[in-house]
């Protein structure tokens, strides 16, 4: 009985060449899939630290930011030192002393960033129907009233996927909606307007409060007073 012939050389490397595309598909797939739950994670963690941010402003008592840095892909929350009577920014635990320009920024500067997961960017966030911003730093205040202007902020993914975040400024809640880039509400905003008399804005580059870019020539949008 003749026994059995071996693979020859060929044969081997053909099926090492059919192993790796099988394989290189499932690794792109794989890797497609991780991208799009660090997408969504991130969306929910931004929803969720939006709505976080407003009830430390009601809680505290001050203003409370959210920061959104458009060129390197992080976000933080910064609350304002304290105020005196006259508004102007005093030391926490001496409000005799009033802060000087050099120490406030060194206030805001103690306000550690986070990174958004790997392979997730900031897109856009609109303030308006036809204004948004997209580049820069971003600031989104919260007022101490538990008031903010509603906002809507894109997320994106180097393979092209997308999630929205809807925060209400009405309602102080936020929703996470992945696999789609939401459009603004105006009646959204215009009732927020009408009840709260609003802080916040309802077009995005002129009015006194509300968010500030600030990008690497300087800053450009609405003052928020800091």
């Amino acid at each position: 009985m003749k026994g059995s012939r071996g693979m020859s050389l060929l044969e081997i490397l053909i099926a090492l060449a059919i192993m790796s595309v099988i394989g290189g598909y499932v690794f792109v797939d794989y890797a497609g899939a991780t991208v799009v739950e660090r997408l969504k994670a991130a969306s929910r963690r931004l929803a969720g630290y939006s709505e976080m941010i407003r009830g430390l402003a009601v809680s505290r008592g001050v203003t409370c930011r959210l920061e959104l840095d458009f060129d390197k892909s992080r976000y933080r929350y910064v609350l304002e030192p304290p105020r005196d009577e006259f508004g102007r920014h005093v030391d926490a635990d001496d409000a005799e002393n009033v802060l000087t320009e050099e120490e406030i920024q060194e206030w805001y500067d103690a306000f550690p960033w986070d990174d958004l997961p790997r392979d997730v960017y900031l897109s856009r966030v609109l303030i308006s129907n036809r204004e948004y911003f997209d580049k820069g730093v971003v600031t989104w205040p919260f007022w101490p009233d538990g008031s903010a202007a509603t906002f809507v902020l894109h997320l994106k993914s180097s393979r092209g996927h997308v999630a929205s975040v809807a925060f209400n400024g009405l309602t102080g809640t936020a929703t996470a909606e992945p696999d789609v880039a939401l459009g603004f509400s105006v009646a959204e905003a215009g009732d927020f307007s009408n009840i709260m008399g609003n802080h916040a804005p309802s077009s995005g580059k002129e009015a006194d409060d509300g968010a500030k870019s600030k990008s690497k020539g300087g800053a450009e949008g609405r003052k928020d007073g800091r």
